[in-house]
């Protein structure tokens, strides 16, 4: 079992634990994927068995995790001490209408469900501060990832330059293809001639993480300090899932302070 990290995040592994999960999951004859979603577990005692072999895995108590009841809104949740375990073993104890986290406190462990959606996560190495971000394609038309590292500035009082980005898999601008009612709400959002918004005569594709990768340069942050898996969930439905291919399964995102 293989869990993906960023090359940027992995350089401060003596303060923080990231991961990224992937669909083939802990049986060696990979006959059941790694749901790790309880919204849609037909068996959430199978999730829960999983959730926590994850967290083994990765180095962290399942206690420690913490879940939202994501609803592609922009609203961003301080996450505490006190909030540990929201999530984990019903889904209604879920952090309510939620798809951003930071959290500034040690073994608090965020963690976003994503089948699409882009996964940010953000460390500011100077302040200690820890964010995760759940932009799907509505929550970037919000510019969530901006909300949230404005903030993480107001909050916490963090810089900008001492950010770092890591930008999980997700949909990729060769399948995101979008109808015109959607498409003209990023042309009026973000500009007629943004790179990201790709028109042909009869099909339209927008690109999620040049978007969000614009986003995180507009709040300041430095390009080099933004790091793109730029994997695809459609094109490698096999090891992630895909919302698109009518997958009903997550994959998450965390990240936690030691």
């Amino acid at each position: 079992m293989e869990i993906l990290k960023f090359d940027n995040l992995s350089k401060f592994n003596t303060d923080i634990i990231h991961f990224v999960s992937q669909k083939d999951g802990f049986d060696k004859n990979k006959t059941e994927s790694l749901n790790l979603s309880l919204f849609n577990a037909k068996k959430p005692e199978v999730v829960i068995a999983k959730r926590k072999k994850l967290a083994k895995k990765v180095g962290v108590s399942i206690e420690e995790l913490v879940f939202a009841q994501q609803i592609h809104g922009d609203n961003v949740f301080i996450a505490k001490k006190d909030d540990c375990g929201s999530g984990v073993f019903k889904k209604e104890s879920a952090i309510r209408n939620t798809d951003a986290f930071i959290s500034k406190e040690k073994k608090v462990c965020i963690v976003i469900l994503v089948a699409d959606c882009v996964p940010i996560l953000l460390f500011d190495k100077e302040k200690k501060v820890i964010a995760a971000v759940h932009a799907g394609w509505k929550g970037t038309l919000q510019e969530i990832v901006a909300k949230t590292i404005k903030k993480m500035k107001k909050d916490f009082h963090c810089k900008s330059e001492n950010i770092l980005a890591g930008m999980g898999p997700s949909i990729g601008s060769c399948h995101f293809e979008v109808k015109k009612d959607v498409f003209d709400k990023f042309r009026k959002a973000f500009g007629n001639y943004n790179e990201a918004l790709m028109q042909g005569k009869k099909r339209m594709f927008i690109d999620l993480w040049e978007l969000n990768k614009q986003q995180l340069l507009q709040a300041g942050l430095l390009e080099e300090k933004i790091e793109i898996m730029e994997k695809c969930t459609v094109c490698e439905d096999d090891k992630f899932f895909s919302a698109r291919r009518g997958q009903k399964g997550r994959f998450v995102v965390g990240i936690v302070l030691k």
